[in-house]
């Protein structure tokens, strides 16, 4: 990976400002530009550029038939090792609040971001997830073309899970502007599972009757449950304008899954994590020194 990056350096004048100067550099950032150069690299059809068509929806339709189809339509055109192993989809379903007619649309996404609240300094990884894929919004003044003869009216509006990847990275949305209108950085403590992270609930296999009958044995991506298992974190203290990444990985030569390393800079330490022994790294993922907070998880699912 080190050449690789060596190598987009030192063929494009773009990428100076991401591997050169002595600008900070957001960790985030960094790893979509590194995806989008995997992605467009490895795709077998980078030659057939193009969107896949949304499904046509009738009311009843299954969510996971129809996310099926467009992750058939996706892969014409984009099927690269992001796309096969990074890649999930989601859905928004709109619901007119006059005629009750319901849409949807389908998207993929390499990572997923999970947003912290406006108020409040201590969450659950599962209250950011209902947050993004349980509650519904209302949009105002909508035009309803189906069935209230291009009438606007109000419209319910959520989302959920279409698919699960194999390797799941999650990004914490921590910053945003204060009440000037700087940017700043929401430094809440997150709290996630380091075994055992379950999607289950903000899927639409979760609540759709038959879901398992149309996924079928295609893709195991679309089957549930889609449990997950943490083997990375990225750690971050500081602002939007400087601060310091630190990273841990789990062992996978240890026995015992709680064995881990922490990168720091060019110092690599071994360190325990959830195993529940006195100095015990795992409460310093979730919030420790100068405000060091977990910025990046990176997970992976558990075998169907």
């Amino acid at each position: 990976m080190q050449d690789y990056c060596r190598h987009i350096h030192g063929n494009s004048t773009k990428s100076l400002d991401v591997f050169g100067s002595n600008n900070q550099q957001d960790a985030e950032e960094f790893f979509r530009f590194l995806l989008d150069h995997i992605d467009d690299e490895t795709n077998r059809h980078r030659d057939q550029p193009g969107e896949p068509p949304q499904p046509p929806y009738q009311q009843g339709d299954s969510l996971v038939a129809n996310a099926l189809q467009y992750w058939g339509d996706l892969r014409v055109t984009n099927d690269s090792l992001v796309s096969g192993h990074w890649q999930f989809l989601t859905v928004n379903m709109r619901i007119c609040t006059n005629c009750g007619y319901q849409s949807t649309s389908y998207d993929g996404h390499p990572l997923m971001i999970l947003h912290m609240p406006d108020k409040g300094n201590n969450f659950n990884i599962y209250d950011l997830l209902s947050d993004e894929f349980s509650k519904e919004e209302v949009l105002e003044d909508i035009e309803c073309l189906e069935g209230c003869n291009n009438n606007r009216h109000p419209r319910r509006s959520s989302w959920k899970l279409a698919s699960a990847p194999d390797l799941l990275c999650i990004g914490f949305g921590r910053f945003k502007a204060d009440a000037f209108g700087n940017p700043a950085k929401n430094n809440a403590r997150v709290t996630f599972p380091v075994n055992g992270l379950d999607l289950t609930p903000y899927t639409v296999q979760a609540t759709e009757a038959g879901a398992g009958a149309a996924a079928g044995n295609v893709d195991a991506r679309f089957r549930a449950p889609f449990l997950y298992d943490c083997y990375g974190v990225v750690v971050q203290n500081g602002s939007l304008k400087s601060g310091h990444y630190r990273a841990y990985i789990k062992d996978d030569g240890a026995q015992d899954g709680t064995h881990w390393r922490q990168f720091n800079d060019d110092r690599i330490t071994p360190v325990r994590v959830g195993s529940g022994e006195k100095g015990d790294h795992l409460e310093q993922l979730y919030y420790g020194a100068q405000s060091a907070t977990a910025y990046m998880l990176f997970y992976q699912r558990r075998k169907v």
